[in-house]
């Protein structure tokens, strides 16, 4: 008999390389998100540098000019960390929106590989008992060719005689 071939296997391979395509994708909006956490770190961190720098200066002699320059950097600062924190919200969106693709993909993907284990399985039953039917016509055929295979008859039976 032929061997097993599933005839969806063109739709399999197309599936698998949706879900590879979505694992990169997904993997690109991890390292998004890396990176927006970085960068808003970064910002907090300065954030608290200077904060910390301005409580220092609070007992020392006031500069109008400093405070004012100050003041403009941490407004800036301040803006800076809300646009990346927005940046971080739309980069753990995308995140979830692309491990949501990706794991719709795996299920897809699994279910024809399901799909094709059955078919394989229910392919070789068949195999099997197509083989089976051979065997037992081949026995039987043989059984009927032979002389000596014609049962006695049974003890107590009368024979024929012709």
């Amino acid at each position: 008999m032929k061997p097993f071939r599933f005839a969806f296997d063109p739709i399999l391979e197309y599936r698998s390389r949706v879900e590879e395509a979505r694992r990169l994708e997904f993997a690109l909006a991890q390292s998004g998100v890396l990176a927006q956490s970085g960068k808003l770190y970064g910002y907090l961190t300065e954030e608290k540098a200077r904060l910390e720098e301005l409580r220092r200066a609070r007992g020392k002699e006031v500069d109008v000019a400093r405070i004012r320059a100050q003041e403009e950097r941490m407004v800036a600062l301040a803006r800076r960390v809300s646009e990346a924190r927005e940046d971080l919200s739309r980069a753990i969106l995308r995140e979830r929106e692309q491990a949501e693709r990706l794991r719709l993909a795996s299920q897809e993907r699994r279910a024809m590989e399901r799909l094709r284990e059955l078919r394989s399985t229910a392919y070789a039953e068949t195999v099997s008992r197509e083989e089976q039917r051979l065997v037992d016509e081949m026995a039987s055929n043989l059984c009927r060719s032979r002389p000596d295979a014609n049962p006695a008859p049974a003890a107590g039976a009368e024979a024929r005689v012709p």
